[in-house]
């Protein structure tokens, strides 16, 4: 799946094989699943697995941010 975001005109484009899904990055939400901590868009009710360096970009660019960010608190962690 490719994804291009077209910040003049809000909106962010979902290309696969078999379609493309243009929507407007306001109704874009980016969270990270709770089991693995990985990020997805959620788009149209449909989830969509991304890199963290896009889930950066969508965020940037307008797109809703439910990420939980976790941090170790275990002694000697470099967080």
């Amino acid at each position: 799946m490719s994804i291009e975001i077209d910040v003049l005109h809000h909106t962010c484009t979902f290309a696969s094989a078999e379609d493309a899904q243009q929507v407007p990055l306001s109704r874009i939400e980016v969270f990270n699943d709770d089991p693995s901590h990985l990020s997805q868009a959620l788009v149209a009710g449909r989830r969509i697995a991304i890199t963290e360096e896009e889930a950066q970009a969508l965020v940037a660019a307008g797109a809703h941010d439910r990420r939980v960010m976790l941090h170790a608190t275990t002694d000697g962690s470099p967080i």
